[in-house]
């Protein structure tokens, strides 16, 4: 059986989990499992395939999918932490491999950006803002380096409002604001580029 087919039926049965069984009452355990089951059946495709990029790549992003069902839909925040993080380890594995292929740093920053929801509702908000400005680092490099491309200059843009929140509900009310200017001169500017 091939990654994608493969891949399509754990996507199927993550879908039950997300869709038909989120508000069943009595499912949770069965939802649970699910959920647990696509974890194991990445990893362990994600192990057989350690040689193929296009393989890992989608592994990373399955991860970050999980994450986000976990996170949103389970409230398993724990689990939506690991998942999270194994998706930034397989991106960061990837770009070490392949430095040339910038794509892989920017699923590194939106995974890092999914990271942070668990991590605020686990009251870990020292750790979500160190990951939000590791997220910021690669994201302005990326902008930086490609500042023809739309799509970095918003991850960059959402990385800024990301951190600006995570600072004003730690209280540091003035780095917030300056944080929010950059996002939204950022946002203009990306703005400006689409009507002209």
């Amino acid at each position: 059986m091939n990654f994608e087919t493969a891949s399509e039926a754990v996507d199927e049965m993550t879908r039950v989990a997300q869709e038909r069984l989120a508000d069943v009452p009595g499912t949770k355990e069965v939802q649970q499992n699910l959920l647990q089951k696509a974890q194991v059946f990445y990893q362990g495709f994600l192990e057989e395939n350690r040689g193929d990029p296009a393989v890992r790549e989608e592994v990373g992003r399955a991860y970050r999918r999980l994450g986000e069902i976990h996170h949103e839909l389970a409230h398993q925040f724990e689990q939506a932490e690991q998942v999270y993080r194994n998706a930034i380890a397989v991106f960061e594995e990837l770009a070490g491999d392949y430095p040339d292929v910038v794509e892989y740093r920017e699923e590194i920053v939106l995974s890092q950006h999914g990271l942070i929801n668990p991590l605020k509702s686990l009251s870990r908000q020292h750790e979500a803002e160190q990951i939000c400005r590791q997220a910021l680092i690669i994201a302005e490099k990326l902008a930086a380096d490609s500042p023809d491309v739309g799509n970095y200059r918003q991850d960059l843009s959402q990385t800024h409002f990301r951190l600006g929140l995570l600072l004003y509900h730690a209280n540091q009310r003035e780095e917030a604001e300056q944080t929010f200017r950059q996002s939204e001169e950022l946002f203009e500017k990306l703005a400006a580029g689409f009507c002209s």
